[in-house]
């Protein structure tokens, strides 16, 4: 029973502090001069009544007890050394004070919180260190300068204020005068001492030496301010302030005139100003002008501009009455000749250059051409003739073009203008394409511009100018007919190139016209004279054998059957590890190139396999230029019906699909594949579907993000 009451009872003593913050014991410092009730009353305020009344305070010698919740007694014992810093008290104990009634109310009047307090003899001045050593300095200066009062009369003191170097002056002014007061120095002030009626006359004296003393500034506040002034008559203006001594300076700036001095004297000087531009605006002469709008300037251009160029104050001045290709200006002279001198200087910068051509190339959209061109012209019809109108550059630029394009283009029979087109032509090749052109009977010409080279003429001619172009610079033999003329494209192989096609075509008095374009031979005639071009060039070239050594990377039975499905005419005997070769170079190479894709020592992920394929009744060109649009990397070699194929097990399955699907019958219509930018909205399942629609034999073989590969008849 004992053990459970104890128990108990140290539970209720603990339910009855639980809860409770812990309470602590400490010292808070003394603030000097405060008694308790300030104390109190002061950390009332400060903690506030709830806070406040948690705790209690006890006085003791170092201080005072505190007890209470911790926060709150760390808070009020950290505020008591705070107060205790500020309220540090400085003293000093004086022998003896000045016989003056009212000292405390004097030292309140200069600012001095002291408290002088009697200690037997002497006097404590406690208070702040700087007052104190402040109030000691003045008790000295009393104390030395001011002699006991007479108990008859009584003695008193006037603080006047006085300007700064001139207390030495009151004290000999009062000296010689024999007034028996006594003027000390304190700040801007000085403190006359003395008995009632010498106050009353040093007071006097102090006050007519302040209204007699001159003042000098040294640093003059200076102002500025903008004035009417135009610029060009500053000087007149100067001498005009000098001769009224006004002390002010006129200045030049990007913003007007300015105007610098103290403020008395700036406001009389612009007072000036404005009465002598008042005077000069009365007087004013006006008058009126006429004005042409600048070259190129529509109406209400030049107006807008003179507006912003004056300002709208000068504009204010100025009416303008538009008249023919100009303006009536009527307004100051001043104005007017600002206005004539810009005018001037606009028509320099828009003076245009022109040139008078007879005729002028009937192209349609002509501008649409020359802006394209770079060429910043206008081109204006005069009387049958025309006029070039512009910078004086693109001018001279211009009428060498149509100088150009006269020459060049022989002008359409009929009414139809012609039109260009900018054609992805070398530079360097553009003479020997205009060659062509002409040869071929082609009526357009090649201009070279600084945006490139253009192609001009009449729409069809054009078609077929760019036809021709895209076909000699493609990488394909493609012979184009046209009416009588036709060209043909070739590889320079096998050791035949341009002197060599220039020496046949002499020798054997063919009529045809070789040009070297690209790397490639184009050969320009009648069908017929190219035919017998074509037959001499191949049996040069197929006479051209040469023997070569190639090392022996397959076996002689694999190399003999390569040989045999492509049909070439070559001997191959083994030595040493290696093959002799003997045949037409551009055969052996053909033969080499198959060889070096199935051996090749660089490291791919697919392995090259050779592939023949018989019954294929298309060209090796047209079936490399499909599968290269495809992005696949097979190689197919070899003519007519027997090819052979080179390339990954993927590719070779491919190509074998395809020729599924083109069909290996021979057929009398050549099929060609064309690449088509892809058509918004369009799928190549839908365009398929438009094809058979429209009766097309167009056959869309492949589809991408970017078209189209298109495969049917030419």
């Amino acid at each position: 029973v004992k053990t459970v009451n104890a128990i108990l009872e140290r539970e209720a003593l603990f339910d009855e502090s639980e809860g409770q913050p812990d309470r602590v014991s400490n010292v808070a410092a003394l603030v000097p001069g405060w008694n308790d009730a300030k104390y109190a009353r002061y950390f009332t305020d400060f903690l506030g009544v709830d806070d406040f009344s948690r705790i209690s305070i006890t006085p003791s010698t170092s201080g005072y007890i505190v007890i209470g919740p911790e926060e709150v007694v760390s808070r009020l014992v950290a505020e008591a050394s705070r107060l205790a810093g500020i309220e540090d008290p400085f003293f000093v104990i004086e022998e003896s004070l000045p016989a003056i009634d009212q000292l405390d109310t004097l030292l309140d009047r200069l600012g001095l919180k002291v408290t002088i307090l009697p200690v037997e003899n002497k006097h404590l001045i406690v208070g702040i260190k700087e007052s104190v050593e402040k109030t000691v300095e003045l008790i000295k200066m009393l104390r030395s300068d001011v002699e006991v009062p007479l108990s008859s009369r009584k003695y008193d003191y006037l603080i006047m204020p006085a300007n700064e170097g001139s207390f030495e002056t009151i004290r000999q002014v009062l000296s010689e005068l024999k007034i028996d007061a006594t003027a000390l120095s304190f700040g801007s002030n000085v403190i006359l001492v003395g008995y009632g009626e010498d106050l009353e006359d040093a007071a006097s004296v102090v006050n007519s030496i302040n209204e007699r003393t001159v003042i000098l500034e040294t640093d003059k506040e200076l102002k500025y301010s903008f004035t009417e002034i135009p610029n060009d008559r500053i000087d007149e203006f100067t001498a005009i302030l000098y001769s009224l001594k006004l002390d002010v300076e006129l200045l030049s700036s990007p913003s007007g005139v300015v105007l610098v001095g103290t403020e008395e004297e700036a406001e009389k000087a612009n007072e000036v100003i404005r009465s002598v531009l008042s005077k000069a605006e009365q007087d004013e002469t006006v008058e009126s002008r006429f004005f042409n709008n600048p070259a190129g300037w529509e109406e209400g251009k030049l107006v807008a501009y003179l507006r912003g160029f004056l300002g709208e104050k000068d504009w204010a001045k100025v009416s303008a009455t538009p008249v023919q290709s100009g303006y009536l200006l009527v307004g100051p002279s001043e104005i007017l000749n600002r206005i004539h001198s810009e005018t001037v200087r606009l028509a320099g910068l828009e003076k245009p250059y022109y040139e008078i051509v007879e005729t002028v190339p009937s192209i349609q959209n002509l501008q649409a051409m020359l802006e394209k061109m770079g060429l910043a012209v206008t081109v204006v019809a005069v009387d049958g003739r025309s006029m070039v109108i512009g910078p004086e550059s693109d001018v001279l630029q211009t009428v060498k073009v149509f100088s150009e394009l006269a020459e060049g283009v022989v002008l359409p029979r009929g009414d139809e203008p012609d039109v260009f087109d900018f054609v992805e032509i070398p530079s360097e090749e553009v003479e020997s394409f205009r060659t062509i052109f002409a040869r071929l009977g082609i009526r357009v010409d090649l201009l070279s511009t600084p945006t490139g080279v253009i192609v001009v003429g009449q729409k069809d001619n054009i078609s077929k100018a760019l036809e021709t172009i895209t076909s000699i610079l493609s990488r394909r033999e493609v012979q184009v007919a046209n009416g009588e003329q036709s060209y043909l494209v070739v590889e320079i192989r096998d050791g035949f190139d341009l002197a060599s096609a220039q020496s046949v075509i002499s020798a054997f008095s063919i009529d045809t016209y070789p040009l070297s374009v690209a790397g490639k031979l184009v050969i320009i005639g009648a069908e017929k004279e190219i035919g017998r071009f074509v037959q001499i060039r191949n049996d040069i070239i197929s006479e051209h054998k040469v023997t070569v050594i190639v090392p022996r990377e397959v076996t002689i039975e694999e190399l003999n059957g390569i040989i045999n499905t492509l049909g070439l005419e070559m001997s191959v005997l083994e030595i040493r590890g290696s093959f002799v070769v003997y045949g037409k170079e551009g055969e052996i190479e053909q033969v080499r190139d198959i060889l070096s894709r199935l051996t090749s020592d660089e490291p791919s992920e697919k392995t090259q396999e050779m592939r023949i394929f018989t019954g294929i009744y298309q060209s090796t060109d047209f079936l490399n230029q499909l599968l290269s649009s495809m992005g696949s990397s097979l190689k197919i070699y070899g003519e007519g019906d027997r090819i052979v194929a080179v390339g990954s097990a993927d590719d070779i399955g491919m190509f074998e699909n395809l020729m599924q699907e083109i069909g290996s019958e021979p057929s009398a219509v050549e099929l060609t594949a064309k690449f088509y930018p892809r058509l918004e909205g369009w799928t190549g399942e839908t365009l398929a579907e438009f094809f058979r629609a429209m009766n097309f034999a167009v056959e869309v073989f492949h589809e991408s993000s970017q078209g189209y590969l298109l495969i049917g008849p030419a």
